[in-house]
């Protein structure tokens, strides 16, 4: 039997190579500008709603990055190998929060700098779950045997964006009132639940569904 160590060895480098990079490279590209322009060159320091919503649309751009990511262009190589799908999918969740967590980090010290009252830790939990959205998506999409899930992933990000920009109001999830705070993001992180279960559903492998099948059939022989 292979060991993990063994499958890990041979596993990551074929998962750089496959991982669609163009479209991340281009999104981080213009989210490093789109920040620049908004927050680092101006003289004065932006007021505090702007630079909310500079974060926000940051948050969606790089979620619409990792849609990209997590899209599987070997999945038909990679279905064979020994290790889990579950593990595969970890994998590449591993590398996505290898690159965006110190990126988003630096964003958030470079836009709290000049407005230090700015929410960090809510609009993580946004930014979060927009990724596990884009992750959720990507999830089902491959599960249904869509070729390139990570293109689903972003057109569900992005419109899963503007329904939240739409009925944010109503629905106190953009709220910038200090007494909505709590009520809104406690929202978020049920939506963030959400998407973690429906990832979790599925990435159950198929393999072992089929799995107690097999030996029966192989018993009956």
């Amino acid at each position: 039997m292979t060991s993990p160590m063994l499958q890990l060895r041979t596993h990551v480098p074929a998962l750089l190579r496959v991982v669609r990079w163009q479209p991340v490279a281009g999104l981080v590209v213009v989210t490093v500008v789109a920040l620049a322009v908004s927050t680092g060159w101006r003289a004065e320091p932006p007021q505090f709603r702007p630079a909310v919503w500079t974060v926000r649309l940051v948050a969606v751009l790089l979620a619409l990055g990792a849609g990209f990511l997590l899209d599987d262009a070997a999945a038909s190589l990679t279905a064979s190998v020994p290790m889990p799908l579950v593990h595969r999918v970890g994998l590449r969740v591993l590398l996505l929060a290898a690159l965006f967590g110190p990126l988003w980090a630096a964003i958030l010290f470079v836009v709290r700098a000049r407005v230090p009252e700015l929410p960090v830790g809510g609009l993580t939990l946004e930014f979060v779950t927009m990724v596990a959205l884009a992750l959720a998506a990507a999830a089902i999409a491959a599960r249904v045997g869509i070729p390139e899930p990570g293109l689903i992933a972003g057109a569900v990000v992005a419109a899963g964006a503007m329904v939240a920009f739409v009925v944010g109001q109503r629905l106190i999830l953009l709220s910038l009132r200090p007494q909505d705070w709590t009520l809104a993001h406690t929202r978020w992180a049920a939506v963030l639940a959400l998407c973690l279960l429906v990832t979790a559903v599925a990435l159950r492998d198929p393999a072992r569904r089929a799995l107690p099948s097999v030996k029966a059939a192989s018993a009956r022989r």
